[in-house]
């Protein structure tokens, strides 16, 4: 461990960062992420026709081998053609979202088009599709476990981009794709638009903008909250439009592939398995969390009743959660906001890289992008390694900036692979977090306790991906179903959640740690309210699922019924305790749309499959290396095996949804005790 390369680097953030790259790497410019080709926008012009013609020489190649069983199988010369269209549409779906310059954005969705539509057409090639499932019989004694498995990855994805339709409607399969594509692009792009408010409007709830950002003011005024949540979440007409090309383009898909919807489409190769186990999953949830909720929703009410905010037939409206909840926290265990004094970048780095030193042997190595490797802002870059191991690059982009299209997440730029001649292929990826004003100091930089614990949660994403060492790219990483993809960044909260791991990182800008009681004191107030916090995740999950069910998709996207008007009815049904109007248009805000569609659920299962291997690894000792190499052992499969497999692995057993389930009520009790002894400091 050295300590002293991330203060070193943390030092010269303020001086190098934040005007660009340092002058001394000025001779060494290069293009985006190495590219030499992206040194400008229209690099990416001719990024996509050198990625088009490499792309079709492959196929050429593949096709006149014609499986002979000779040299190495089919599956991995596919890969490698997977390998060359990922590692150019992975960047460029990075920066058309983030991209500080609008120019290098514009350019990369236009490429990103255009690598769509390639694999799309690709994955209609009936030649190349059968070449590769003739491959199964021909070189089937030389093929192993892992082999295949990917082989029926890419004979399914085949399948589901219709190759064994008839050629009109395999033209439309490829129409379809694209008109998703640019619908969910639009979405997103309107999910985060500010709320305009009128002079009048500011006058009257004292707003001092002609704008607003958020639908939770925190406001003691009941009026105030209840403006600003219709407000943000105002219905927009454009939003819902773009909404029904997007369900309906789907389902229209899921069908001409044989599936009854999208919702059952999306459940292949998942741990639940199924469209229908999903729902029973998530409608199980709500049954088991709404007898607890009242005890929750009491202590709002209480705290809204002692503030006079509570409404005279003791209804709780849905603008009042969250200031109830912060309220009742604040009240017991104060403004933990202060607590950021704790949360610098430098001890945040120290202290992550301190976890993973001690359970995986991983270590940061900090470093200046050079001149034209990433784009203009907060970016910071680390090397990674485990011992002398080179594994690969962390670009951490911590500006909050208008031309991020999208929340804070983790991008691949380019995934682990294993080569022709056995070295491997390092991943890159790129962390993007909304931390740092455009105007701050990296030097200086604090994080809100629960920006640091997103930041936790999306290195545990990027740690995925630096442990995995595949032998193909198709499940490489990330490259898993999403309901495991999110297991490895669901655990790294529950180390930030563990009060030995806060008193390790948690250091004022004097070296000093945080105290014990006000780490308690943090951790609680993280805790309280789960149950709350689940149900609304399942509400969310249960709109994602039925949106793109069988029963709703093709309602919505023939205008029968509102996303508004779902989302109401189902919120309705999951959280009885809490008062609903139908025109909160909480849909056209839902970001988690377009990537996840239908999979939402995932974070629920991520959670409770996380905190059973917490349970199970971890929590006698947050920094066992012994445990650490069995779970690291399990991220470097990526994909290569199912998600049950994978959390058998882990677990020494393959968890069942009434396991799952247990997990989130076994988190939900202790929460409880917490709450229990909240309530009675208070009395």
């Amino acid at each position: 461990m050295r300590r002293s390369s991330v203060v070193t680097a943390v030092r010269w953030l303020k001086k190098s960062l934040p005007t660009g790259p340092s002058p001394n790497a000025a001779d060494k410019s290069r293009g985006l992420f190495g590219n030499d080709l992206l040194t400008t926008p229209n690099g990416f012009i001719e990024l996509s026709k050198q990625v088009e013609k490499a792309s079709y020489d492959l196929v050429e190649d593949i096709v006149s081998k014609k499986s002979d069983g000779k040299g190495r199988p089919t599956v991995a010369l596919v890969d490698d053609l997977s390998n060359v269209i990922c590692s150019a549409a992975d960047l460029a779906e990075c920066a058309r979202n983030i991209h500080s310059d609008l120019n290098f954005a514009t350019a990369a969705n236009d490429s990103m088009r255009e690598f769509t539509n390639l694999v799309e057409t690709l994955n209609t090639n009936t030649e190349l599709f059968s070449v590769l499932k003739k491959s199964l019989e021909v070189e089937g004694k030389k093929l192993d476990d892992i082999d295949r498995r990917t082989l029926a990855l890419l004979i399914s994805d085949f399948e589901q981009s219709g190759v064994h339709l008839p050629d009109a409607e395999r033209r439309q399969f490829v129409n379809l794709s694209n008109e998703i594509f640019e619908a969910a692009y639009d979405f997103a792009s309107g999910t985060d638009v500010l709320s305009s408010v009128s002079p009048e409007e500011q006058k009257k709830y004292d707003i001092s903008t002609n704008a607003i950002d958020t639908p939770f003011p925190f406001s003691p005024d009941a009026g105030t909250r209840e403006f600003y949540f219709r407000r943000f979440y105002k219905p927009s007409d454009i939003q819902e439009k773009r909404i029904q090309q997007l369900v309906g383009a789907r389902h229209e898909l899921a069908q001409l592939t044989g599936h009854e919807s999208f919702a059952h489409r999306s459940q292949l190769y998942s741990v639940l398995g199924t469209y229908e186990s999903t729902k029973k999953f998530l409608l199980g949830i709500t049954e088991t969390f709404n007898d607890a909720l009242e005890a929750e929703l009491q202590l709002v009410r209480s705290t809204l009743a002692q503030r006079g905010q509570l409404n005279s037939d003791g209804k709780i409206h849905e603008w009042d959660v969250s200031f109830g909840t912060a309220m009742f926290r604040q009240q017991i265990f104060g403004f933990t906001g202060t607590l950021s004094k704790y949360f610098h970048l430098e001890s945040l780095l120290f202290g992550f890289e301190t976890i993973v030193e001690r359970i995986y042997g991983i270590r940061f190595e900090t470093s200046v992008p050079i001149a034209g490797e990433i784009w203009d802002g907060k970016v910071l870059k680390l090397d990674v390694f485990k011992e002398d191991a080179y594994l690969g690059a962390i670009y951490l982009d911590l500006e909050a900036r208008p031309t991020k299209q999208t929340g804070d997440c983790h991008y691949t730029i380019r995934c682990a692979k294993q080569l022709a001649d056995g070295s491997f292929q390092t991943p890159i990826v790129v962390l993007s977090l909304a931390v740092a004003d455009p105007g701050a100091s990296l030097e200086n930089l604090t994080f809100a306790p629960s920006q640091a614990e997103t930041f936790f949660h999306e290195m545990g994403h990027a740690m995925h991906s630096m442990l995995g060492r595949t032998r193909y790219q198709h499940t490489a990483g990330t490259r898993c179903p999403t309901d495991f993809a999110e297991v490895p960044s669901n655990l790294m909260e529950c180390f930030f959640n563990d009060i030995r791991v806060l008193k390790l990182i948690c250091r004022d800008a004097h070296g000093r740690s945080i105290e014990e009681s006000e780490a308690e004191a943090l951790i609680a107030s993280r805790s309280i309210f789960s149950g709350l916090e689940t149900l609304q995740q399942a509400h969310y999950s249960l709109f994602d699922l039925e949106v793109h069910g069988p029963e709703f998709a093709p309602a919505v996207a023939a205008g029968k019924i509102t996303t508004t008007q779902l989302y109401h009815d189902l919120g309705v049904a999951a959280m009885p305790g809490i008062l609903r109007t139908d025109d909160i248009a909480w849909p056209h805000r839902f970001s988690h749309l377009g990537p996840y569609g239908a999979k939402y659920y995932s974070y629920l299962v991520a959670k409770s499959a996380a905190s059973m291997i917490w349970e199970s690894l971890f929590i006698q000792n947050p920094y066992n290396r012994e445990s650490g190499e069995i779970w690291a052992a399990v991220q470097a499969h990526g994909g290569e095996y199912p998600s049950a497999d994978l959390l058998a692995k882990a677990l020494g057993k393959t968890p069942t949804a009434a396991d799952l389930s247990a997990a989130l009520r076994s988190t939900y009790t202790t929460s409880m005790k917490l709450m229990e002894a909240a309530a009675e400091n208070a009395q």
